[in-house]
């Protein structure tokens, strides 16, 4: 997870801004994990909206220095945003039972 000192690791940046073999676009497109979460039922997807803003946020901090991480942590919140509107509609579907 990227937390508020992301800004300060460069490693992380240098990496993904150096084409290598490892492909991280690719890893993002097969998607994320975060092992295991709990939530209510009824909770939808609050948890993936609050880490897509987290992304976001990031992705905003190194854009003009780092575009391709830019690129890279956008592509992350989308998918996270992805994931909330499906636990949003199966959280829907739970409270019609």
């Amino acid at each position: 997870m990227i937390d508020g000192d992301f800004e300060e690791r460069p490693g992380v940046r240098i990496a993904n801004e150096k084409p290598s073999i490892l492909n991280i676009d690719v890893l993002v497109e097969n998607g994320l994990s975060r092992g295991v979460t709990m939530r209510s039922p009824l909770d939808g997807g609050a948890q993936e909206r609050d880490l897509a803003t987290n992304y976001h946020r990031c992705s905003k901090a190194v854009a003009l220095e780092w575009s391709r991480t830019s690129a890279l942590l956008e592509k992350i919140a989308r998918s996270f945003e992805d994931k909330g509107r499906h636990e949003d509609e199966a959280a829907e579907q739970r409270e019609w039972l």
